[in-house]
């Protein structure tokens, strides 16, 4: 079995991840999440890998407002990768 998957947003991504809201479909996935380890299963990451996939229908970028040089764009960018 899978060891369950990882999310750990530090109080700056929460921040930024509310500052986001509802208006993408990735930071409307996350908003809820507390600064801290989060274990997923399948399922959930699942969910949420469909939510950050669906912001980049027809050929926008994965996770829209946030830098590509960000630490929250770089860990968001991994835990996607790591969901196969």
């Amino acid at each position: 079995m899978r060891p369950p998957y990882r999310l750990e947003p530090t109080a700056e991504d929460v921040l930024t991840i509310a500052f986001a809201g509802a208006r993408y479909a990735w930071s409307k996935a996350l908003v809820g999440f507390a600064e801290g380890v989060h274990e997923l299963g399948q399922a959930d990451a699942w969910h949420i890998a469909e939510a950050f996939d669906a912001d980049t229908v027809g050929g926008h970028t994965m996770f829209p407002l946030l830098a590509p040089g960000s630490e929250v764009f770089a860990k968001l960018s991994a835990f996607r990768e790591d969901i196969a």
